[in-house]
């Protein structure tokens, strides 16, 4: 019983060491900050989050973040029409007209999937 208790004792130290060195000394524990600072830099072109370091680092860790955003395409192909007179880049383009014709179609089969349980008041 005593070897339990002091075996016990142990694995809550451990336990507990590893879970505060995870939090305080991994290389990763300033990310979440890293990528929000790196963001608004990008997106706002706002540079007072976070200012220790050099910002170029910040923002290539966020671009893929930014390019996630349906409107991040949208704006850049606009951006290329309208200020810049090219044509926009396709790459990313069809990827976001392929999922868009996706989510209509998944939301038009659903609707009439559902359409009976509808109450018809009007």
């Amino acid at each position: 019983m005593r070897i339990a208790i002091v075996l016990g004792a142990f694995a809550i130290a451990f336990a507990s060491l590893t879970v505060s060195s995870y939090v305080g000394k991994s290389a990763t524990a300033d990310e979440p900050i890293n990528l929000t600072a790196g963001y608004t830099m990008l997106k706002l072109k706002d540079y007072r989050i976070h200012p220790d370091n050099m910002p170029l680092l910040r923002m290539w860790a966020a671009l893929p973040l930014l390019a996630k955003n349906p409107m991040f395409v949208l704006v850049r192909g606009y951006r290329a029409i309208f200020l810049e007179g090219q044509a926009p880049v396709w790459g990313s383009l069809w990827k976001l007209w392929i999922a868009a014709a996706a989510v209509f179609i998944l939301g038009h089969a659903w609707f009439y999937k559902l359409r009976r349980s509808f109450a018809d008041i009007i």
